[in-house]
Parts: C-alpha cells; sequence; structure tokens
C-alpha cells in the first residue's frame, strides 16, 4: 500500500481501537483484511456523507457485511435522501420528515491488493444482482440477509412507495490500491454488469453506476474527508466588514460572484456536490419539490439577472480569507452554515440556459471559535422555518455542558461532547469511542433516566421535539452536567463491552432497554434529576463501572433481557417487535420492580418533595413475617431510622444486614413527640 494511504488507514486502526494482531498468521491476515474493509467502507460512505458514522458506529458495523457467504460483496449501505438506513425504524423516522424520498442502494468490493482482479469483479457483479432477485440463488449471511430484507420492504411498503419521487438508483464500487485497469476485458466487464443491472426485470432502477476505484482516489478521498479544503474565486465586488472589540473573528466580507464561479466550491472532482461542505448546516437539502426550492429554481429559468435581489445568498464560515489580488480571493476550509438549499439547487440547475447570468451575495467569516461559529449559524437560519431543537447544541447549557466534559480528569475515560460536527475528529490523540454527540447524550438519558428505552432509538430531533416542551424534561438548567456524563459514560462502557465481546453484538438492537436493566441492578433508580441527591448517585454509579466485579452484571444484564424476552414471547409477544414495544417496556420495568422493589413505572421525579435517599441495612430483630422490624442508617445523613412491613412490600426474606437500600424519610408523632422513619424501602439491588 502506498505509505501515505498506509498512514491514513493505521490512523483509522487506531482512531477505532482496532487491533489486528495475532500470534496466529492465518488469523492476524483475516482481521486485517476486516479492517481494510472496514476502513473503505469508511471512507467511500462519508464521502457523500461526512457525518454518516460520526459517533455513530453502529452504523459502521452495520454496512460492514463481508465475511463468509457475502456473495462477494464487502459493503452494503441503503441511502435514503442521502441519509444511510439500516432498518425500517430509521426508514420511518425519515418518512416522518420528508415529504418526497430518493432511495440509492451502494455496494462495495474492496481489495488491499493493488491488482484489480476481473474474475472477483464480475462475482461481486453477480452478488449485486441476486441482491435484488425475487428468488436469489447464493447463500448470504445474516448481514446481507438484513439488507435484502430492508430492501424488500422499501420496494413493497404503502407509505414508502407514496413518498417516492423515482425508482431507486444502484451504485456499485470496486476498488482496489493500484491504478485503474485500461484493457478492453475490464471495460466488458464492467460493462456487462451495468447492462444486467439496468435491464434487470425484478426491480427497476433510475439509475446505474459502476466504477473502479483506485489506491490514488482512496488517498484523494481521504484527504477531502479532512476537509483541508482551499479554492481561489474571481468576485465581482467585495466588501469588508468591521466587527469591532471581537478579537474572536479574523475577518468578515461581503462579495458577490457569479453561479458559474461559485461551483468551483461546490463541485468535487468527479462532478459530484461536495457534501463537506455542509457539515454546519442545520438541515439537509430539502430536495427540488420543496416550495422555496422551487422558487430559486425559477428564478434561475426565468430572470437569472435578478437572482442576486431574490435570495438571501449564502454565509460561510472559514479557517482562513485573503485577497490575493483586487477581486481574486483564497478560501480555506468553507463550510457552509447557511445556504444548503440555495447551494444544492444552484448545483441541480448549472446546465440550465441562464445559469452564467445568475450573481449570488455570500457572507464570510473567517474564525476558529466554536461559539462564533454556532452563534452565526443560529442567527443566519432563523430566518428560515428550522425547528428550534436543530439549534439545540449551540444554547449555553451545552457550551458549559461541553466545558464539564473537558474538566473531567479522573472518569472510566476521557469523553468529549462534540457540539459541532467533526469538532474533534482530527486529533489523533483522541479516539472515536471518546467522543459523545447530542444524539448519544439525548439517546442515552431517555432510555436510562426517563426510563423509556422504547423509544430511545428515535431520532435525537424527534425526541428533543417531545421532551424539550414545557415543562421541559430533558437539558433543563436544573440539571447537573453530571447526569449527562454519567449517561455518556454508560454508553462508553457498553461500546467497550460490545467490542472486547462481552456482549454479543446481536443485542446491539436493544442496548437501549440493557441500559435500563444494567443501571437498575448496579445502582437501583434514582429519587429524582435534580440537587445534591442525584449527583451522589450519578458519582455512586460512575464509581461502580470502574469496579472489575461491575462486569459480572452485563451477564446478568444480558440473562433478565432473556428472560423478558421469553416471557413476552410466552404471552403472546412477537420476539421482532420488542425494540419499539412500550408494552415490552412495561413488563420489563414491572419484573425490575417486582425483583428490586426499586423501579417505578412512573417517571423519576423532577420535583424534589419526598426525595429519596440511600442506606444499607444495618439490624433486622424478626419473629415472624408478620412481626418484624429493622434499622436502616442513611447515607446522607449518617442516622439510624426504623421500619417494618408497614414500611416495605417486599420479600422479608431479602432484607438482610449489610443490604443496600433506598426509602423516603418521613416523620410521624407519637406519646414521644416527633420520630423519624424510613418509609416506602426498596432493595437497591
Amino acid at each position: 500500500m502506498e505509505p501515505i494511504l498506509k498512514s491514513y488507514y493505521n490512523r483509522f486502526k487506531e482512531s477505532f481501537e482496532i487491533d489486528t494482531k495475532d500470534k496466529n498468521e492465518g488469523k492476524q491476515k483475516r482481521k486485517e483484511a476486516a479492517a481494510f474493509e472496514k476502513f473503505i467502507n469508511h471512507v467511500m460512505f462519508s464521502i457523500d456523507d461526512p457525518d454518516a458514522f460520526v459517533s455513530d458506529v453502529d452504523m459502521l458495523d452495520s454496512v460492514c457485511v463481508g465475511g463468509g457467504q457475502d456473495t462477494g460483496i464487502d459493503g452494503i449501505g441503503v441511502r435514503i435522501n442521502g441519509r444511510l438506513v439500516a432498518s425500517k425504524e430509521d426508514v420511518k423516522q425519515l418518512l416522518e420528515i420528508s415529504k418526497k424520498i430518493d432511495i440509492e442502494f451502494v455496494f462495495i468490493q474492496s481489495k488491499m491488493q493493488e491488482h484489480f482482479d476481473s474474475s472477483e469483479f464480475n462475482t461481486a457483479g453477480l452478488g449485486v444482482k441476486d441482491f435484488f432477485s425475487k428468488e436469489p440463488k447464493l447463500p448470504c449471511n445474516d448481514a446481507v440477509n438484513e439488507y435484502r430484507a430492508l430492501k424488500d420492504y422499501l420496494y413493497e411498503d404503502d407509505e414508502v412507495l407514496r413518498k417516492i419521487q423515482h425508482n431507486p438508483s444502484v451504485s456499485f464500487y470496486y476498488v482496489a490500491m493500484g491504478p485503474l485497469p485500461v484493457d478492453e476485458h475490464f471495460k466488458g466487464v464492467k460493462k456487462m454488469i451495468e447492462d444486467e443491472l439496468r435491464n434487470n426485470t425484478d426491480c427497476y432502477f433510475e439509475d446505474v453506476r459502476v466504477e473502479l476505484v483506485g489506491g490514488k482516489q482512496i488517498l484523494a478521498y481521504c484527504r477531502e474527508l479532512e476537509n483541508n479544503f482551499t479554492v481561489q474565486l474571481n468576485t465581482n465586488d467585495i466588501i469588508p466588514l468591521t466587527v469591532p472589540g471581537n478579537d474572536r473573528i479574523k475577518k468578515a466580507y461581503i462579495f458577490t460572484c457569479y453561479a458559474r464561479e461559485f461551483m468551483k466550491i461546490l463541485k468535487k472532482d468527479d462532478g459530484t456536490i461536495r457534501r463537506s461542505l455542509f457539515n454546519d448546516n442545520v438541515r439537509d437539502y430539502l430536495g427540488a419539490k420543496g416550495s422555496v426550492n422551487r422558487e430559486i429554481k425559477e428564478t434561475i429559468s426565468t430572470s437569472p439577472e435578478m437572482f442576486s435581489l431574490c435570495n438571501n445568498g449564502i454565509t460561510i464560515v472559514c479557517s482562513e480569507f485573503d485577497q490575493i489580488k483586487d477581486k481574486l480571493v483564497k478560501i480555506e476550509n468553507p463550510q457552509i452554515v447557511n445556504g444548503c438549499q440555495t447551494s444544492n439547487t444552484l448545483f441541480e440547475n448549472s446546465s440550465e440556459a441562464g445559469f452564467d447570468k445568475v450573481q449570488l451575495v455570500v457572507r464570510i467569516i473567517c474564525t476558529e471559535d466554536v461559539d462564533i461559529t454556532n452563534r452565526v449559524v443560529r442567527g443566519t437560519n432563523k430566518q428560515n422555518q428550522v425547528l428550534d431543537e436543530a439549534f439545540e447544541a449551540t444554547k449555553p447549557y451545552h457550551q458549559n455542558l461541553e466545558l464539564y466534559f473537558n474538566s473531567i480528569q479522573d472518569g472510566l475515560t476521557r469523553l468529549y461532547y462534540e457540539r459541532r460536527s467533526k469538532q474533534y475528529s482530527f486529533n489523533p490523540l483522541i479516539k472515536k469511542y471518546q467522543i459523545v454527540n447530542l444524539r448519544i447524550l439525548t439517546q442515552t438519558f431517555v432510555a436510562v433516566f426517563l426510563d423509556s428505552p422504547h423509544i430511545a432509538h428515535r431520532h435525537e430531533a424527534k425526541l428533543l421535539e417531545e421532551f424539550c416542551q414545557e415543562p421541559r424534561r430533558i437539558y433543563t438548567e436544573k440539571h447537573n452536567p453530571i447526569v449527562y456524563y454519567t449517561c455518556a459514560t454508560l454508553w462508553y462502557y457498553f461500546e467497550k463491552a460490545f467490542r472486547d465481546g462481552l456482549i454479543d453484538k446481536r443485542y446491539k438492537t436493544y442496548k437501549a432497554h440493557l441500559y435500563l436493566i444494567f443501571r437498575e441492578l448496579v445502582c437501583g433508580h434514582p429519587s429524582t434529576l435534580l440537587g445534591n441527591k442525584m449527583e451522589a448517585y450519578c458519582n455512586r454509579f460512575m464509581d461502580a463501572l470502574k469496579k472489575p466485579e461491575t462486569k459480572d452484571y452485563l451477564d446478568k444484564t444480558v440473562e433478565f433481557f432473556n428472560r423478558m424476552t421469553k416471557e413476552w414471547v410466552k404471552t403472546g409477544g412477537s420476539k421482532y417487535g420488542i425494540k419499539d414495544s412500550k408494552p415490552f417496556e412495561d413488563l420489563l420495568i414491572k419484573s425490575l420492580s417486582d425483583r428490586t422493589g426499586s423501579v417505578s413505572t412512573a417517571k423519576t421525579k423532577e420535583e424534589p418533595e419526598d426525595e429519596r435517599e440511600n442506606g444499607i441495612i444495618i439490624n433486622l430483630v424478626y419473629h415472624n413475617d408478620d412481626h418484624w422490624y429493622a434499622f436502616v442508617k442513611s447515607e446522607d445523613e449518617g442516622e439510624n431510622l426504623y421500619f417494618d412491613k408497614r414500611n416495605y412490600t417486599g420479600e422479608v426474606r431479602r432484607i438482610i444486614v449489610g443490604e443496600r437500600v433506598s426509602f423516603v424519610r418521613k416523620k410521624r408523632s407519637d406519646k414521644e413527640g416527633k420520630k423519624l422513619y424510613a418509609d416506602d424501602v426498596r432493595i437497591s439491588h
């Protein structure tokens, strides 16, 4: 492998903590091949969607289908409106927010060797064709079968068919590390695969792309993904802007330029749009059918000379900006923070007759300050109807949350809260599993502290839309940042358990349910999300995660989940629908409550009345099951509090000296005055 490309590959392995070393030479080769396939899949899918795998390693694992019975295919991806989806749930979420959808199937075959092998190319092509066959002939593994089932769903579901704009497209890439072959035989094989897919009668395609990708192109993609991109533009008019008293903004300008010139920013060498430009934009391209984009297209077609007056223009944040000559400017690492719709519509209509007459207004801010970028994003997009949830990570609470994460030095591992896309991606000292984002924190919080694993897999925008309504239940100023750091730590703990083989990866689909079970077994149910008691609870939880013996609870968690699944099936439930089943969640919570006396079917209280305390049973006086009493020592106050069968509803045999419990401190009056006692006592694990 070429040395520079190999350095990218090695950095990828290090970043994703992939160890390919093995004493057995055969095993080491297989590990190396699997790692290389993952690297190529990461590059090829990221080049069109730079955020595809940002803090979403599950999706990267999903697209990697190579192994035994892979039909010659190493990577499969399904894109809807440019976003990768891996399940029916992913599709349904996009259907909720999309008026129309485009579907693309992507297949990748990759080889670490320099030589392009026509027989391997042909075999993979047959695998692609068989994938779409109504009666597939080739044996395939579970990963390929899951994508085949997703394909069938997309072609059969009524809601999908109502919203699809045209037939799906298919792209097939064969990647090797050497120069592209130029012989006629290879061209013939390529043409044969293309024709067979175009003439497929089992599934019709709007477009078919079969491409060979060599080492030089992969290296170019790696560089592009770093967004180390510099462009020079000829402007028509340029005006400097002054921002007095703000040294975090290096420079700011407004300029006009022709749309054809602006294509230098938008268009990649292969003629496709540069998706990495839109990492910081708060919403994706809405398609040509949207009213705003339809008006942009109409202006280009009917009155292109009026475009700069009718359009709000484009806002760019960059790391460097220089006026080289009078009207020639150089822009380094541009990010389009407002103008995604305009940019995409210009790109799609660049062949219109009047396109060369189109001028546009560009605002450019030169800064490397994240807060300035977020403020520009929020300010320039408020003119459009964008959900406020899209700006959640730009709010002061999240700024403070990021600082809190950076201040923690003694956690299970160093964790970083990424408020801005790819904020830490290019720091070689920070591994991918150390980075959490808004999606991870939101989904984990909903599962763990809102006791709602059945909806925790939903897109963060939908969760924020639900839980940010008044009274706000997530990211509220009342919440100590440690609550979200605990969520991040738990997420990391489980991701490492999956990587290390402590939990079978097939349970990843149900990880939100595993979080809840694990939390309950290890630390019980928090009485409140507020105040010192919640801070103490989180510290106790994170301390437990550092202890080696806590790993035993991973097996207990999976065992409990399996037992609940069997019980669910026995009562007539389907084992295939439990991920988003509220009745299954209710069964799970009730069973946990019966087991520990801790989980409440009512959600964790946000108000501090009757706050629960934690303590240890220090004495039990037992006569029989109806006549006994005990004392619990409060961990918070250090007092010994009385309780008996009136204050505890569980089994008496579970009252053991040294057992941890939670309780509510109460007072009652007798002849000697008011006395404290422990009420609603629950065993913690």
